[in-house]
């Protein structure tokens, strides 16, 4: 029994010789890749400070190939449409606009209530995730346009947006003042965005029927617009189209915080 327990006992204290001499190997090697692995960082580094203008030139130049897409989506925006930064594919946009301009409007309007129903479940996911506090309410709003109450769901989608695009930019999406306007084109250009988005980006400082007031010569027949709906002045708005459109905005609206997150990350991926 004496010799069981003395066997057992010196088997520990090799197993507790090999662990720290596993753990000395550890820390010696360690201690000799750190000036390597000191130089990898600094090449790295200096890899990213040369690149990055070839990076820019590259972007830049491949930017001033692309078709120019202010027009189309600016037409879109005049029929109630807003294109967001995800979802819709590019090749789409003109297409699209095409329908509006050649007075197939009707055409246009399927085709994009098409496009915002089946991508519903998704945007409301997208929405809950990223703004959880309206969960709740953007919840309802979505199951309301499902059941097709378009006189509940619409004034949501629109008032949500409002709030969502406070909290993003930090002023009123709509306000036409030159105040307003100055704080939204100095939001815009802060987020340094290029080609499509620079030019989606620029939907803000448009006046649209959506933005703006009653009475005003841009407001259009069937078109929505967000001031005579949540003011209560317009009481037959209620329509499948109008509720789409109403997605559509607040997608887009939503949408600029992943535009404002990648600006913010840009300074830092510079360090």
């Amino acid at each position: 029994m004496q010799g069981t327990i003395q066997r057992a006992r010196e088997f520990s204290e090799r197993i507790e010789s090999l662990r720290a001499q596993s753990l000395d190997v550890r820390r010696r090697l360690f201690e000799e890749m750190q000036p390597f692995l000191a130089k990898s960082l600094q090449l790295q580094r200096g890899f990213l400070k040369v690149a990055k203008p070839f990076r820019d030139t590259v972007l830049r130049q491949a930017g001033q190939g692309w078709p120019k897409f202010a027009e189309p989506l600016k037409t879109l925006a005049e029929n109630g449409w807003f294109i967001p930064f995800s979802h819709t594919p590019v090749a789409w946009i003109y297409p699209l606009a095409r329908l509006f301009e050649k007075g197939r409007k009707r055409e246009g309007h399927q085709r994009l209530r098409a496009h915002f129903n089946k991508h519903a479940d998704e945007t409301e996911a997208y929405l809950a995730r990223h703004f959880p506090r309206r969960g709740a309410i953007l919840r309802k709003a979505f199951s309301a346009h499902r059941n097709r109450d378009y006189e509940l769901s619409i004034p949501v989608f629109l008032a949500q947006a409002d709030g969502i695009a406070l909290e993003i930019i930090g002023t009123s999406a709509y306000s036409r003042s030159r105040k307003n306007l100055a704080r939204l084109k100095a939001f815009a250009a802060s987020l340094n965005a290029v080609h499509l988005q620079s030019e989606l980006l620029e939907l803000l400082l448009l006046a649209i029927p959506l933005n703006v007031s009653t009475g005003d010569s841009l407001l259009v027949k069937g078109v929505l617009n967000r001031h005579e709906i949540l003011h209560g002045v317009n009481t037959n708005y209620a329509s499948a189209t109008n509720s789409c459109r109403s997605i559509s905005w607040l997608e887009y609206v939503a949408h600029l915080r992943h535009a404002k997150d990648l600006a913010e990350r840009k300074p830092r991926d510079r360090e």
